[in-house]
């Protein structure tokens, strides 16, 4: 094998034994390879022959790969993303060629264009700036020209397998692709879709204009056009039936959350309120001073830690003694809303869970190993080991601009994301319990908090929904019409999600502790046993394979 790599043009086989298990090394192995398009046969010929190589190899699962790519006659070399990839690599070419050709001769007559004989003298460094003005402006023009001519579109296929009825692709090759080939914007929100598109995030929550479902929808109407060759159709009345089938086979294949559970204890205490209103003509703090007694004397079975009780005194006692938040919320900062009305909130619902909420822009470990230094408001840490991974977090603001809630929320994500690779990367979780797993965290703007998890469904594929939304009772009305009880019931289904993630982490720790146990067992027998989360190995198991060979690295924006 080693003779035969003379017939290369380069290390190929070298490179795709590295490189196999990201979409086939294509197109990365022509990248590499540097052929251009008049030797795409030569490509194509030492891919094959790569191939025939890798079937000889020791690495049992890289030949099992190359005889299934063989297998299928090499089919990889003819899908869409190789014709596109091709025609990219061909336009790029000919987009060269012409800016080689185009030459800046009319520059030089400029400096030079002034008779000598003119009746005032021009300085030396005044020709020399029009001279620098004059090859600014043509250089703008050119640039002007190249962006305006039809861009190269980068190729990109994920393996996801997940697909909407009209599109032609995959849902994980869709969103990549778009994120690959969208223009630098300095736009939150288009930044925000940039990195969910390139860490492969699906948001199925937001149909915004400039999401990821509305460029769906219009990528299905465009070929949809083109396939009826129907030029009168009207796009934006075929758009809507469109993105609610989108929707509609979003929510049936990847779709998992519930709605927000109602707690049998936050019932209870939802009823006392009821029974206790008193006439609207009474004033509000006699009402208010009645609740908060009648409150305080019923202790609710369930309610072990109080944390139910603690959750509605403070709300009654916010509007009883610190009311004035509530009147002009435009002079209230980002800090008035995390200490006077959420975090007496966080810090009730995680009462003796063995979660500790931890305040204040920090930086996770975890984040800190994938290069990122995302300062966060909120971390949910374990209340032994600080340093072990977060179980979830949380970004504050005070108003909803568009562009500080996607600010935050990539920030989230990202931060979301790594966590999520990290469980996954550093335990042996099964394909099928994988899409179980849902990594959370809020978002809280003013008096409204949102909760969303993120999770892998597939090869490449993330999904970013929504688990809920609740708003702070900031009236007398609110807190009658069950306002209280809402935020308790998103609250607990968002500690209920940080306590499944905290459960991977126990086990972990508890079968770490198992395993470093020395047993007579352990003389005789190779199997010292194993639990179903330890520590996965670097290299994939073709018999069991776990979730760590559907993650995808982060991607960071600079």
């Amino acid at each position: 094998m080693e003779n035969q790599l003379t017939t290369f043009t380069w290390p190929a086989t070298t490179w795709l034994e590295g490189n196999f298990t990201s979409n086939n090394g294509l197109p990365g192995f022509f990248q590499r390879g540097g052929y251009d398009h008049a030797n795409k046969a030569v490509g194509e010929l030492e891919y094959k022959h790569a191939l025939f190589l890798a079937t000889l190899s020791n690495n049992s699962l890289y030949a099992k790969w190359a005889s299934n790519i063989i297998g299928k006659e090499y089919s990889v070399l003819n899908n869409m993303s190789m014709k596109s990839y091709w025609s990219n690599v061909l336009a790029t070419e000919v987009r060269q060629n012409q800016l080689d050709d185009y030459s800046l001769p009319s520059l030089q007559p400029l400096t030079t264009a002034i008779p000598s004989s003119s009746a005032t003298a021009i300085p030396a460094s005044s020709t020399a700036a029009i001279s620098s003005s004059s090859r600014k402006r043509n250089h703008d023009e050119e640039r002007e020209m190249e962006q305006t001519a039809t861009r190269p579109r980068y190729s990109f296929e994920e393996v996801d397998e997940f697909y909407i009825p009209g599109l032609n692709m995959s849902i994980g090759t869709f969103i990549g692709t778009a994120a690959r080939n969208a223009r630098s914007v300095e736009e939150r929100k288009q930044t925000y879709f940039k990195v969910l598109g390139m860490n492969g995030i699906l948001d199925v929550n937001d149909c915004s204009t400039g999401s990821q479902l509305e460029a769906a929808m219009k990528q299905i109407n465009d070929d949809r056009l083109t396939q009826n060759n129907d030029n009168q159709l009207d796009h934006e009345s075929s758009h809507r039936p469109i993105i609610m089938e989108i929707m509609k086979n979003l929510v049936a294949h990847l779709k998992t959350s519930t709605n927000v559970a109602e707690s049998p204890v936050a019932v209870q205490f939802e009823q006392l309120i009821k029974d206790n209103e008193l006439d609207r003509k009474e004033k509000e703090k006699k009402q208010l001073c009645i609740w908060q007694r009648i409150v305080r004397k019923n202790k609710i079975k369930g309610d072990k830690y109080e944390r139910y009780m603690s959750l509605y005194l403070d709300v009654i006692k916010v509007h009883l003694y610190g009311s004035s938040i509530f009147d002009d919320s435009s002079f209230n900062s980002e800090q008035d809303y995390v200490i006077k009305i959420w975090s007496n909130l966080v810090e009730a619902i995680f009462r003796e869970t063995g979660i500790v909420p931890h305040w204040d822009d920090t930086v996770s470990g975890t984040v800190l190993t994938y290069g990122l230094t995302i300062k966060l408001d909120l971390r949910l840490l374990d209340i032994i080991n600080k340093s072990s991974p977060d179980y979830a977090i949380g970004e504050f603001a005070k108003d909803v601009y568009s562009h500080k809630y996607y600010k935050d929320k990539t920030k989230a994500v990202l931060g979301t994301k790594a966590r999520l690779n990290h469980l996954l990367n550093c335990n042996k979780i099964p394909l099928n319990q994988v899409a179980n797993i849902r990594y959370p965290f809020l978002l809280v703007v003013g008096f409204q908090v949102k909760a969303y998890t993120l999770r892998l469904v597939g090869p490449g594929l993330y999904i970013l929904e929504s688990e809920g939304t609740a708003a702070y009772p900031t009236t007398l009305s609110e807190i009658k019409n069950g306002g209280i009880k809402n935020v308790i019931n998103l609250l607990d289904k968002f500690k209920d999600l940080c306590l499944v993630i905290k459960s991977y982490q126990d086990e972990k720790n508890d079968a770490h502790k198992t395993n470093k146990r020395k047993t007579m067992d352990g003389i005789t027998d190779d199997n010292n046993g194993t639990s179903r989360y330890e520590p996965s190995s670097s290299s994939p198991n073709v018999s069991n394979p776990t979730a760590v060979q559907w993650t995808r690295d982060l991607w960071k924006p600079k």
